[in-house]
């Protein structure tokens, strides 16, 4: 944790050098609450941090049964935040792919457990990210 906390206070002291983070759960909420603390010093519309909303699960670490759905949908939010916020038409089809291949994978049948479905957390990313370079976004929209 150590390493993360340096990490974190030079995140904060950066200022507006970084935008975005993307962190496993725990570090998140370290740094959503940390930069709470600094908000009035480091306050900024040029910062996005997006994090899956889910507990961190323990009893099933390891196991690769997590559904990894909010994890990867959490990755395109920063990609539909970085289009809006700098024009950059292609970080949203990015994030419009991303959320389709999702969309797509699920639709096929392959899911986790906890939808009905018998893939592996590993498996079932395998499938978001073959969909992604199949191109889940026709027409690039």
């Amino acid at each position: 944790m150590a390493h993360y906390e340096l990490a974190l206070d030079r995140f904060l002291e950066a200022g507006t050098r970084y935008y975005e983070a993307l962190t496993h759960e725990q570090h998140g909420d370290i740094h959503r609450a940390r930069g709470d603390e600094d908000r009035d010093r480091h306050a900024s519309a040029d910062r996005a941090m997006a994090q899956a909303s889910h507990g961190s699960a323990p009893d099933i670490t390891g196991r690769g049964i997590a559904n990894p759905v909010a994890m990867i949908l959490s990755g395109a939010m920063l990609f539909t935040w970085l289009g809006a916020k700098h024009g950059d038409e292609a970080a949203g089809r990015v994030a419009r792919t991303v959320e389709r291949a999702v969309a797509e994978t699920i639709a096929s049948g392959v899911s986790t457990r906890d939808l009905g479905g018998s893939a592996s957390t590993t498996e079932f990313t395998g499938a978001v990210v073959r969909a992604v370079g199949a191109g889940a976004a026709p027409g690039g929209a």
